[in-house]
């Protein structure tokens, strides 16, 4: 089999993986932005971005053409994510404006189901806390 139309279509498959993560970064960036984040919060969030993305497209590289990292392989990643930003992120602004506020909801529900039984546990301990404090009745 000719090496050059392997390599075209690795180009090519990497070249949408660019697309995609152009997306995903275009889509934490709005998200993010609207959200009011304190900076330690927006580092801690921003390194698991990165670290989540970079393990994504290395294990996308592993199904494409067995993780082997050549300057195409790069040059087509920068590629892709350079088509998106000049020529798709306008069309998806609004769509992912409109994902975003869904991943900003859906982390509120979840955040109040994960902080809800911790504050009835509060208030039990304070309450228990308060009746042996009082002086007892004579």
């Amino acid at each position: 089999m000719p090496v050059l139309p392997i390599q075209l279509k690795v180009f090519l498959l990497t070249a949408i993986l660019g697309l995609l993560a152009g997306v995903a970064l275009h889509l934490y960036q709005i998200t993010v932005s609207r959200v009011k984040l304190r900076s330690v919060s927006l580092y801690v969030l921003d390194f698991s971005f990165w670290l989540m993305l970079i393990l994504l497209i290395f294990s996308t590289l592993l199904v494409i053409n067995f993780a082997e990292i050549r300057a195409y392989i790069f040059l087509a990643l920068l590629a892709g994510v350079i088509l998106y930003y000049y020529l798709l992120a306008r069309a998806f602004e609004k769509v992912l404006g409109i994902l975003a506020e869904s991943i900003i909801c859906f982390v509120k529900m979840v955040q109040k189901i994960f902080i809800w039984p911790i504050n009835i546990i509060r208030i039990v301990f304070s309450k228990k806390r308060e009746k042996e404090m009082e002086p007892p009745l004579k």
